[in-house]
């Protein structure tokens, strides 16, 4: 006669510790019995599974385990017993645990709605709040917004009031009259009055003056470099008087006031004012200067150097009269161009090139200022002109910034046209 190892109804079906018996609400064996978990408790304490104060939640899983190793030992009269206690113990787990995740979950529920709630309360409170001050500061800044308004109605009305007492002839809704002429007048009285700009600042004045009052000399002479700044300045002022007693003038009336010392053995010599400046440019004067100077020495007036674009190469603006003839139809005064020469070299241009970039010197700034502003008219043809920028110094042969190729050091030529090793003239 086989055994039969179940339970009840076919909830134990399998005599193992793993058995979960179903949900209260779909279980037939629940359906039956409607026992509390107290009874059970009750029962449970009457077969000597609990004793009182025990928790079951910790108490009756140990119970299991150990009913379930008696189980798989005992007769089988012991072990049906102690399936009954194990089909107890797990109804008792179910209910306890049912209620309590019911109970817990409603709990967590009235705290997260309780929570989120008063969030919502402080979020919308807070909201309110911000929303009052932006309102109360748009409102305040409204309030002195209109009343500079107000006040600059009422200054401008006084004013109007302050200007029709004075009788001056304006009409109300007229305009007054401004001092800068108009293009017409300024082309009938080139002199008249300009319209005054922004003051420049003195920095840039006071090197200007400078420029209009010095002059370049050179010389190969090693020994007059090894002079100080006054030696220097002396030797000039005596080779200046030197041509003023040739000329029968006073000696004191050009003087050289400083000297700057430049590198590669030349220097400038500054003069009190600009008139001293153009009487040296006179003739030949400043020749005179550099032969008395030393050996193979050179002087030449500081230039103003400007860039005409896109020049017609029909012109030869190497030449004296073509310098006269732009100054001409430029309208600018008489020996302003004192040389011109080309970027490049005519012979580098491509065939048919017609135009070309020129370099023009002028003796004073401000008329190459002008021609800065007003353009050159060459071979009757507008040319912009603008301000030279000087290049970083170069070296043409190792092609290196900050010296020049005479005291190059390096053994090796390199091409400024492809990087390779040979002069830039040969490729």
């Amino acid at each position: 006669m086989s055994r039969t190892n179940t339970y009840g109804n076919q909830n134990a079906r399998q005599p193992r510790i793993g058995f979960v018996p179903p949900s209260p609400s779909n279980d037939d064996s629940f359906a039956e019995d409607k026992t509390t978990a107290d009874v059970l408790i009750t029962k449970a304490m009457n077969m000597k599974l609990l004793r009182t104060g025990e928790d079951p939640a910790t108490t009756l899983p140990v119970q299991l385990i150990r009913l379930a190793a008696e189980a798989s030992d005992g007769t089988s009269t012991a072990r049906k017993a102690n399936w009954e206690k194990v089909a107890l113990i797990g109804k008792i787990l179910q209910e306890a645990s049912w209620k309590d995740t019911t109970k817990e979950l409603q709990k967590d529920v009235t705290v997260a709605i309780t929570a989120a709630t008063e969030n919502s309360n402080a979020t919308m409170k807070r909201m309110i709040a911000e929303m009052r001050d932006e309102a109360k500061e748009i409102t305040d800044r409204l309030a002195e917004a209109t009343k500079g308004i107000n006040e600059a109605i009422a200054e401008a009305g006084k004013t109007i009031e302050q200007a029709k007492q004075k009788g001056n002839g304006i009409e109300e809704g007229e305009i007054a009259p401004t001092n800068i002429p108009s293009y017409a007048q300024a082309t009938r009285n080139k002199n008249g009055p300009r319209p005054t700009y922004g003051r420049r600042p003195e920095a840039a004045i006071t090197a200007a003056a400078i420029t209009e009052r010095r002059f370049y000399v050179k010389s190969e002479s090693e020994s007059i470099w090894t002079l100080t700044e006054a030696q220097l300045a002396k030797k000039a002022n005596l080779t200046i008087e030197k041509i003023l007693m040739e000329e029968g003038e006073d000696k004191e009336a050009v003087k050289v006031i400083a000297v700057m010392k430049l590198r590669g053995k030349g220097a400038f010599c500054v003069l009190r004012n600009a008139d001293e400046m153009l009487w040296m440019e006179e003739g030949e004067r400043l020749k005179k200067f550099a032969t008395d100077w030393g050996a193979n020495a050179t002087a030449q007036p500081t230039h103003h150097e400007v860039i005409a674009e896109f020049v017609p190469t029909t012109m030869d603006i190497e030449a004296s009269w073509t310098w006269e003839t732009i100054t001409k139809n430029s309208q600018l005064p008489k020996n302003a161009i004192v040389a011109a020469r080309w970027i490049r070299k005519p012979e580098q241009r491509k065939p048919g090139q017609k135009v070309a970039h020129a370099i023009f010197a002028f003796a004073d700034m401000r008329v190459a200022n002008r021609a800065i502003r007003g353009g050159l008219v060459v071979d009757h043809k507008m040319v912009n002109v603008r301000r030279e920028e000087k290049d970083p110094q170069r070296c043409m042969k190792c092609q290196q910034y900050g010296h020049i190729a005479r005291e190059c050091k390096s053994n090796t030529d390199v091409c400024g046209r492809c990087e390779g090793t040979h002069p830039t003239q040969t490729c």
